[in-house]
């Protein structure tokens, strides 16, 4: 099964800038998208790939922001696009499809870098999105990918500037001893450093100062999971040739 993760900075955009092409190139099984910035409402027919996948979305309530959603090729058993938090289940945070071996997520975390308004939204988010899985019955039932933008570089290899990044949002102590925390407590892997621990590979680039030209990127785009299917992972790589928004692909192989 292969499994694709992209923060599309706008579906329409993404649509108009080759979309389409990736995933004929890359032929995902499941595709997870966030930033979609639209309604489904609102969507053009185009936009669902309705040959090829049923799609499902959780927008924001307020117009040109946010929003997930997932593409997959099986029928869903069950969909929950609520994670039983008013203020970021308006705001499209998480969406989850159970499918008959496993649930998948596609989650877009808070930034926290426009304000420290939106700083302390974040570190919210991130308690929210904690209680949300610890009271995830269908945990111990089926394993749990978690897909997405989680707007945190985990370890000083997964961004460029590490050391002047240490105080700004994405980098931050508290942010990353949250990820290293959420993923002990639930016995849960980052996919890609669990198959190449060494590997310096980005997901985002500023869209200021020439810096994918240079490559001065962060990592903070995963696809997290149970140690269980971590092992059933073959392959991953991250979509670099793609020009489709500031972020760029994670697509990940598994022995499904």
């Amino acid at each position: 099964m292969k499994v694709a993760t992209l923060n599309l900075n706008g579906l329409r955009s993404a649509y108009r800038k080759g979309l389409s092409k990736f995933i004929q190139c890359t032929s995902p099984d499941v595709f997870c998208v966030q930033e979609i910035r639209i309604d489904p409402a609102a969507m053009s027919c185009d936009l669902f790939f309705q040959d090829q996948y049923r799609s499902f979305f959780c927008p924001s309530s307020r117009k040109g922001y946010s929003g997930v959603g997932i593409y997959t090729r099986f029928d869903p058993v069950n969909v929950i696009t609520k994670f039983d938090n008013g203020e970021f289940d308006r705001e499209g945070r998480c969406i989850g499809v159970e499918l008959e071996a496993l649930w998948v997520f596609s989650v877009y975390f808070p930034s926290g870098s426009s304000s420290s308004l939106r700083q302390e939204a974040k570190f919210r988010f991130l308690t929210a999105f904690s209680r949300f899985f610890e009271n995830f019955e269908d945990f111990a039932r089926k394993p749990v990918l978690l897909c997405g933008d989680f707007n945190i570089a985990h370890q000083p290899i997964d961004l460029k500037n590490w050391r002047s990044n240490q105080r700004n949002p994405g980098f931050l102590p508290e942010e990353r001893d949250w990820l290293t925390q959420f993923m002990k407590q639930r016995k849960m892997l980052d996919v890609f450093r669990f198959l190449y621990p060494k590997t310096v590979s980005y997901t985002w680039w500023s869209q200021r100062g020439k810096a994918r030209e240079k490559d001065v990127g962060w990592r903070i785009d995963y696809q997290i999971t149970s140690c269980a299917l971590a092992d059933k992972a073959n392959s991953a790589y991250v979509y670099v040739e793609s020009n489709l928004s500031d972020h760029a692909p994670l697509v990940v192989n598994y022995d499904l």
